[in-house]
């Protein structure tokens, strides 16, 4: 199993010296962006030729729009899937974060059985279970470094690893070139290069960290300015609520003086009326905010708490089901409810790509893997059916 790599970035423009350490650190760094991201490339290529690129993504733009408003893609790899020329679309542009974002979204691929952001088991050697690889590899080199610099026992552990991984992604043809960079005399630039891209991928994080938060202060912004608003300003508007539905003459007078015009047939229908209502917004205990759905009985699911909130009909939280986490009982990302036949709830957790049964009073009961990519509804038929929906693969999975 591949090491952590312990790293310490120095703030500012820090000089470094090249030893035989840091060459290693460098050397992992190359093999995953230079070697790592053409292997992807080529998988994804197999599957959407480049002919034929521009039609896959117009054909699947729903499910590439629904990944963009969840900031998986963001606005530059956007504007790689649909450029201004769109006959220059090409995978040759894409990043590795993008090529690991299509294959998983567009491919037709099966979720590994540890899931997609989890190392696979070592018997797992399937070509999903290699693209998980690469991607908690990738992230164990930049996202968990911090020396910049690695020991010749992790080097040749580590090199291993994601050697073997990209053979079997892309072919023997791969290994002649990974043994060479693994030898070949490496320039002190290169160094330097390959740990600039370590401070790029964290600058590029910072960023999109920064412009959530813009959105968020935007969001406060316009919140504060919707409650400042007097009642005078508002006038204009004129309100009238009819004692009963049907066809009724309607007319505006001003000083008993009817309006011009103002005379006109008006259809009135009924409205449901709201019987009760219940909210509290917050993230703690009887707190909710955001629901994903609600089935019988007042379960609310909450995503930002990762469990689901169960009240009674005054609106009273009774317990909650769950706590974050990828386990039996734990629940992560958005949550689509229903309840069976049986009296049995069944929670549709689409991080993790499975669904979860726990009886109405909150024991857990089992779990089993949802069969699609990224799980995001469910629900029970007449005849105790579960019907289970994925973003990415146009594809409804029935279980009994």
């Amino acid at each position: 199993m591949i090491n952590s790599l312990e790293t310490s970035m120095a703030s500012g423009a820090p000089t470094f010296k090249s030893t035989k350490e840091t060459t290693n650190y460098a050397r992992l760094c190359r093999l995953m962006v230079d070697v790592g991201t053409q292997a992807l490339r080529d998988t994804f290529d197999a599957f959407h030729p480049s002919a034929n690129l521009l039609a896959v993504f117009v054909g699947n733009k729903a499910t590439l729009q629904v990944l963009k408003k969840r900031n998986v893609i963001n606005a530059t790899q956007w504007g790689e899937l649909f450029p201004t020329i769109s006959s220059s679309v090409s995978s040759a542009n894409f990043d590795i974060t993008l090529l690991m974002v299509l294959l998983r979204n567009l491919c037709g691929l099966p979720s590994p059985a540890t899931g997609w952001d989890k190392l696979p088991a070592v018997t797992d050697v399937s070509r999903e279970a290699d693209i998980a690889r690469i991607k908690y590899y990738r992230n164990t080199v930049y996202g968990h470094a911090g020396r910049a610099s690695v020991d010749d026992a992790t080097f040749n552990a580590n090199w291993g690893d994601i050697r073997d991984t990209l053979v079997r992604l892309g072919g023997v043809k791969y290994r002649a070139d990974i043994d060479k960079l693994e030898t070949e005399v490496m320039d002190p630039d290169l160094d330097d290069h390959y740990r600039g891209l370590l401070q790029q991928w964290k600058k590029d994080e910072d960023n999109v960290k920064d412009q959530l938060n813009e959105v968020k202060k935007k969001l406060d912004d316009l919140k504060s300015t919707v409650k400042d608003l007097k009642a005078d300003e508002l006038l204009n508007t004129v309100r009238h609520t009819p004692m009963s539905v049907g066809l009724r003459d309607m007319s505006a007078e001003i000083n008993g003086e009817p309006l011009t015009g103002s005379l006109r047939k008006v259809q009135v229908t009924g409205h449901p009326k709201a019987l009760h209502s219940f909210r509290s917004p917050g993230k703690g205990q009887g707190e909710f905010d955001v629901p994903c759905s609600i089935a019988d009985k007042f379960f609310v699911s909450y995503y930002l708490a990762h469990d689901v909130k169960v009240f009674n009909k005054r609106g009273e939280l009774q317990y909650s089901i769950g706590m974050e986490g990828s386990r039996d009982e734990q629940l992560d990302g958005h949550l689509a409810l229903a309840i069976d036949r049986s009296n049995n709830l069944i929670v549709c957790d689409s991080e993790d790509n499975r669904l979860q049964v726990f009886s109405l009073d909150g024991k857990f009961i089992n779990s089993f893997n949802a069969g699609t990519d990224s799980a995001w509804s469910v629900t029970v038929t007449k005849d105790n059916k579960l019907l289970v929906s994925g973003i990415g693969k146009n594809v409804i999975n029935i279980f009994q």
